[in-house]
């Protein structure tokens, strides 16, 4: 089994050039399992672009964690908290793009196990 893991996308940060050389990267392993395991953008909006733009990678399986960074309220429209946005709002955008949500989820492989929480 491949695995490919990353972290720190900071998609607010992150260049266009730099995301799509990593993506190529890892495309380059087609790995079986990717996991993207925190700090990818602040807040639902930026957090789903990161997990659109590592779509482009050819996994078999998709896995996400949350970073501290993912769950800061840069933004005061949202009515929601931390906590509404860890507990609702970012699985809810992860399981509708089809990744599986590692905070309460464990992927299973032979006798390999993937697991995590923030």
């Amino acid at each position: 089994m491949k695995i490919v893991v990353t972290a720190d996308l900071h998609v607010e940060f992150a260049k266009p050039k730099q995301v799509e050389k990593v993506v190529a990267e890892m495309s380059e392993v087609r790995p079986d399992l990717l996991v993207l395991a925190g700090d990818v953008g602040r807040g639902p909006h930026e957090w789903e672009t990161g997990l659109k733009m590592l779509e482009a990678v050819p996994a078999t399986q998709r896995a996400v964690l949350v970073g501290n960074h993912d769950l800061w309220m840069m933004n005061w429209q949202y009515v929601r908290t931390s906590t509404n946005i860890f507990r609702e709002r970012l699985p809810e955008l992860a399981r509708r793009r089809g990744w599986i949500w590692l905070e309460d989820e464990t992927i299973r492989v032979g006798r390999t196990a993937v697991v995590g929480t923030v």
